[in-house]
């Protein structure tokens, strides 16, 4: 799986994808050695994000074009991101 992106997430939201229509897929692997939380806005916390642990990966195909926003429980966790575009 080629790397597209590498981002560090941290104790604040970060915006990991921006939505795009040409989107078909993507995966989100966490690199790092926290959970980090996903979600589909900068609201996303801790308490209500879709939990990734350390080594696991999130992928979606159904409906990837939204964006995605990312948390941490510890700062400095390394978050690599592969996609998948109609071109």
């Amino acid at each position: 799986m080629p790397i597209i992106s590498r981002v560090t997430v941290g104790t604040s939201a970060v915006q990991l994808l921006a939505a795009n229509g040409n989107r078909k897929a993507y995966v989100i692997v966490n690199r790092g050695t926290g959970n980090i939380f996903l979600g589909s806005n900068n609201s996303v916390l801790t308490t209500t994000g879709f939990q990734v642990e350390p080594g696991q990966a999130f992928s979606a195909e159904d409906d990837p074009s939204d964006e995605i926003w990312a948390i941490a429980s510890v700062a400095g966790q390394v978050i690599h991101i592969s996609e998948i575009m109609v071109v």
